[in-house]
């Protein structure tokens, strides 16, 4: 009985303890996570698809959220906000053009450093077709 009262204490406890009000951020659960759809996304030219862009992007996108967690820990403003950028990637998986369409994010060169990671993002190559893909990519931190 002694052993069971302290198993379930320590089950209690241990509760108690996980559960925060927000969950930390973890970088490999992100790189590890490809989401099944992306609100917005929207393709205006080519033959590349909705998932295979949305798992291309997963390192932008997790590479975007480790700058905002270290602007935390550093104790800065918090990063909040919506950003929604226009890309350009040709067939060879080459990123050829960010543009920022729209953003409500104050702090500009935090975007500019999200338009960095989505240049140095090396996206599948599309041999199949010839042809640049044209999207929306919308993000919120």
């Amino acid at each position: 009985i002694i052993l069971w009262i302290f198993a379930l204490v320590w089950l209690l406890v241990s509760a108690c303890a996980g559960s925060s009000p927000s969950k930390s951020f973890d970088h490999q659960t992100c790189l590890d996570t490809i989401p099944d759809k992306v609100s917005g996304l929207t393709i205006l030219e080519g033959p590349r698809t909705k998932a295979s862009l949305i798992s291309d992007m997963v390192p932008a996108v997790c590479y975007s959220r480790v700058l905002v967690e270290k602007k935390k820990a550093n104790g800065e403003n918090a990063i909040e906000g919506d950003v929604t950028f226009e890309i350009q990637v040709e067939y060879t998986g080459e990123v050829v053009r960010v543009e920022v369409v729209e953003t409500t994010i104050q702090s500009q060169p935090f975007v500019r450093k999200v338009a960095d990671f989505i240049m140095d993002t090396d996206f599948v190559g599309w041999v199949q077709n010839d042809v640049d893909t044209v999207f929306i990519y919308p993000m919120s931190f």
